[in-house]
């Protein structure tokens, strides 16, 4: 009798970490989310925006109110959970933000609010304060628990202010900031909220930086300003895992009264106020990037080259499976000039340019991937 695929039985010292769930045990289960339908209870989300777009607001009313134990947040069914709040970015306005909150939302309430923030901005990148975080945030986990209220969310207030010093269109080092994010919120059992800005294109592109922040997240939330109205702020769901993505929701900035300061000069904050949102905008259609005549035939070099051409195995990436192949940039351009991309008969420096921009035109618009000059097509 021949042994299975052809070959010996392998044998294990260890008991694999691995499980598997047969076919007919396989069924949808019903997942409780922080907020339902938009938030889960771990993992890693972002909220977006340009400057302006009251981020910090907007955060802070949706995760005072799940600390406060509201039953439903932005309309949805929401479950109590204690919040740490990490103000990198702004630790003073941040402050005020919630000292006005507590004196209008939160003014009557009696029992303590496991809501704390922290005034110190980490860096995320640098091992040894990364673990003062953690064991911060260990801490802090306890103290709220006392409270009769697990940690349940964790916020970075801004991304780039916790990532001081980094490039943040460098896969490498963005990569692993998210992978360290990611592995706190799953060894701590909570969901990290990141605020995040949008890059110089603004929503249609995304998260600024690195492509990979938005493919990989649990979810994404889009704040733009409206162009007739630059006192009211859109919310978009632009990304929900496993959920329905569109919903949206608007709101404005209420002044809110703080007393004075030690000079007698009057303090103020806001605090959001919710509205119906404005009818969606009909943008008008845009050609597919794939579809324009440049990014159509690096598309086609790129197929070229993964049958006859060098090819390399893509290393270990988050969302990229196993064995998945990519060319060189440079050879990339140069079977995109031999097969007619439009920029042929060109100067040199004005052809390189060309392909160049068009190749980065389909990593901003997720076709591609690229990772110290090795280059993949995202499925």
């Amino acid at each position: 009798m021949s042994e299975p695929f052809g070959g010996p039985r392998l044998a294990f010292s260890r008991s694999s970490r691995f499980t598997a769930k047969a076919y007919e045990d396989l069924k949808a289960s019903s997942k409780p989310g922080r907020i339902k339908g938009v938030w889960p209870m771990q993992g890693v989300v972002f909220v977006v925006g340009a400057s302006g777009t009251r981020k910090t607001f907007f955060v802070m009313d949706g995760t005072l109110k799940l600390a406060g134990g509201a039953n439903t947040v932005w309309g949805r069914r929401a479950k109590q959970c204690g919040v740490i709040y990490i103000a990198a970015e702004d630790p003073v306005g941040c402050e005020a933000r919630v000292d006005a909150w507590k004196r209008t939302k939160g003014k009557h309430r009696t029992s303590p609010v496991p809501f704390e923030l922290v005034p110190q901005a980490p860096d995320l990148l640098n091992e040894e304060d990364f673990s003062d975080l953690k064991a911060h945030l260990a801490e802090a986990a306890e103290r709220l628990q006392e409270k009769g209220c697990p940690l349940g969310i964790v916020v970075l207030d801004t991304w780039s202010a916790c990532l001081p010093g980094a490039d943040e269109n460098s896969s490498a080092e963005m990569s692993r900031a998210l992978r360290l994010v990611a592995a706190l919120a799953e060894e701590m059992g909570v969901l990290v909220v990141v605020v995040a800005h949008f890059g110089k294109s603004g929503a249609e592109r995304g998260i600024r930086g690195w492509s990979g922040l938005g493919a990989n997240a649990d979810g994404v939330i889009g704040l733009e300003l409206q162009d007739d109205d630059k006192d009211l702020t859109v919310a978009t769901f632009n990304k929900v895992k496993n959920g329905r993505a569109g919903g949206r929701l608007s709101f404005t900035l209420e002044e809110v009264d703080l007393g004075f300061d030690d000079d007698g000069d009057p303090m103020t904050s806001c605090v959001v106020r919710y509205h119906e949102p404005p009818a969606a905008e009909k943008r008008p259609r845009k050609q597919p990037v794939e579809s324009k005549p440049g990014p159509k035939i690096i598309l086609r070099a790129l197929s070229q080259l993964l049958e006859v051409g060098s090819t390399y195995v893509v290393p270990p990436h988050p969302g990229v499976p196993p064995g998945t192949s990519g060319v060189m940039r440079i050879d990339l351009r140069k079977r995109a000039g031999e097969i007619g991309h439009p920029s042929a008969g060109l100067k040199e420096d004005t052809a390189k340019r060309m392909i160049n921009k068009d190749i980065s035109e389909l990593i901003a618009d997720g076709k591609l991937r690229e990772e110290d000059g090795l280059i993949w097509r995202i499925k």
